[in-house]
């Protein structure tokens, strides 16, 4: 699948979800990229609160070799 060159972040494809999605944050950061019960989420709020979350993760599991995660999302607030 082809990419607009205006989503590449360097001369060769993003290869990853993420890659694509930061390209996207860089390329459309202040356009709103996710929509939850009438409050939009701009690419930058959404790409910074990711990062913000895998440090979090990362920090919290900095001493266990191998381990896993999971997360546990509430959804009824997005459920009618």
């Amino acid at each position: 699948m082809a990419l607009s060159t205006e989503l590449q972040t360097s001369e060769q494809e993003p290869t990853t979800l993420y890659d694509l999605f930061r390209a996207s944050a860089k390329t459309y950061g202040s356009l709103a990229a996710l929509w939850v019960d009438g409050c939009s989420f701009s690419y930058t709020e959404l790409n910074e609160s990711a990062m913000r979350l895998a440090s979090a993760i990362i920090d919290a599991g900095r001493n266990v070799q191998g381990g896993r995660c999971a997360l546990l999302v509430d959804l009824t607030s997005t459920r009618t």
